[in-house]
């Protein structure tokens, strides 16, 4: 909190590049389930 309170009270979420990576990430899981025919699924 100390490093992030601040802007978060000023309602400024700013993720950066790590939702960048986590979009990239995704999208080689779902290239991947496509060409492999996998179903992706929640448990």
């Amino acid at each position: 909190m100390d490093n992030r309170g601040k802007t978060m009270i000023d309602g400024k979420f700013d993720y950066g590049f790590a939702v960048d990576w986590m979009r990239k990430d995704l999208g080689f899981c779902l290239d991947e389930a496509k060409r492999s025919a996998t179903a992706l699924r929640c448990p």
